[in-house]
């Protein structure tokens, strides 16, 4: 994830559900930079993140998707 407003470390990964919620929210309104979401937590922390609301469906139908074919 490319963060313009933040200095983090390169190699910062999210350790808690406060760090989860903020890097997932981030990722994906602003955009991931190459970077790949991890499919347990955001489906873990759909319901909580502040994401636009297609996104959200969108993400939603995905993770759906995803369990009736597994």
């Amino acid at each position: 994830m490319f963060n313009w407003d933040y200095k983090i470390a390169k190699n910062w990964r999210p350790k808690n559900d406060e760090e989860w919620l903020w890097y997932l929210t981030r990722a994906i309104n602003y955009g991931l930079n190459n970077d790949k979401l991890n499919f347990d937590m955001v489906k873990k922390y759909l319901p909580k993140l502040k994401i636009y609301p297609n996104k959200k469906n969108f993400l939603q139908f995905i993770v759906k998707n995803y369990e009736d074919h597994t």
